[in-house]
């Protein structure tokens, strides 16, 4: 079978869409809206690879996107899940492709993924973990697959006064309790562009979730939809409202939605094993799952070969990425807030 592999356009946005949405236990992180999203919030250099078979029919994605890191070199990097084919064939294709862009503009490394499916690539495999939860038929099976304190801190939320409301007009109130999360634990934030991109490309496919007390926010979610798997990439709670359990709340609220649109599958989201959003995650109900990674060797933009450009870049980027983690880490925080998504768009965005 001949594949053939072409950059996506707009044109090609319903085969896209309608092929992902076929893919049994697919992330809904690799629709074509988020080509529009990157560019919209972050302004970088997309590239959405689709393979067809001979009869002009979808066969395989691969949506990329290009960053520029500090030492002046470009990365490529794939959405999670983004590598879905229907074959090692167009899998092959698919990636022989992205790697002869790479070798053309000297890309200095790439790193892709492909969800729950372990596929054949030239790239050194990894995994990670992710915790999965099973959503069952009905509220109650749910609700009594739960184990007892996970039952009780639910009862607890809803006797504080915990409510959800849904949309993103609490977005600013969201982010604000975010963007102070990360800064506590010294993790570089993603813009408040991304959501508000996203919130208007994926429309009803992306859904948040918010936790109130007295009409004050006190913890959100924000969930991704696919035809069959939901993610939510992105939780925050106050830490002066940890009492009330608004994670286990705003996870709980999660599962009611995905019941509602059909999704048998909760992706909770990436962790270290044994660490203690994994025990929290595991002792929700959520079930570990291996995720699937394809790193490049490095230097591309070299053909491997080590120079003096090369390592003069290299001491260039070690210098700027300290400099930079120095304004991430000690600078006030409203200036943290604003460099923080500048540093993000130096690697791995999502």
């Amino acid at each position: 079978m001949a594949v053939k592999v072409a950059p996506a356009t707009d044109a090609d946005r319903s085969a896209w869409d309608a092929y992902v949405a076929g893919v049994p236990k697919n992330l809904p992180m690799n629709r074509y809206a988020w080509k529009e999203i990157l560019e919209r919030a972050y302004g970088v250099t997309t590239l959405f690879l689709a393979a067809e078979d001979e009869e002009g029919q979808v066969c395989g994605v691969l949506p990329t996107y290009m960053t520029t890191g500090f030492n002046g070199t470009e990365g490529v990097f794939s959405l999670k899940g983004g590598l879905v084919a229907n074959n090692d064939e167009a899998a092959e294709a698919l990636v022989s492709c992205l790697e002869s862009f790479c070798r053309e503009r000297k890309v200095s490394s790439c790193l892709l993924t492909s969800g729950f499916v372990e596929k054949q690539t030239p790239y050194r495999p990894m995994t990670r973990n992710t915790m999965i939860m099973d959503i069952m038929a009905s509220e109650e099976a749910q609700w009594d697959a739960l184990r007892s304190k996970t039952r009780n801190m639910l009862r607890k939320a809803v006797a504080g006064g915990l409510v959800a409301e849904r949309g993103f007009h609490n977005l600013d109130g969201f982010y604000d309790i975010y963007a102070s999360l990360m800064l506590d634990k010294k993790i570089t934030l993603l813009s408040k562009g991304l959501f508000r991109a996203l919130a208007h490309s994926l429309g009803p496919d992306a859904e948040l979730i918010s936790a109130k007390k007295d009409s004050r926010i006190v913890g959100g979610v924000l969930v991704l939809f696919g035809s069959e798997v939901a993610t939510y990439p992105w939780q925050a709670s106050a830490p002066d409202a940890h009492d009330l359990a608004p994670n286990q709340f705003l996870i709980w609220e999660a599962l009611k939605s995905c019941r509602e649109r059909g999704i048998s599958m909760l992706d909770m989201g990436e962790c270290t094993v044994g660490g203690s959003v994994y025990l929290f995650k595991k002792n929700f109900g959520g079930r570990p799952l291996n995720v699937h990674y394809y790193e490049s060797p490095p230097g591309y933009w070299a053909n491997g070969r080590k120079s003096a450009l090369a390592n003069g870049r290299r001491l260039t980027g070690v210098v700027a990425a300290r400099i930079a983690s120095r304004l991430a880490n000690n600078s006030p925080a409203w200036a943290r807030r604003r460099v923080g998504p500048w540093i993000k768009a130096k690697g791995r965005i999502v």
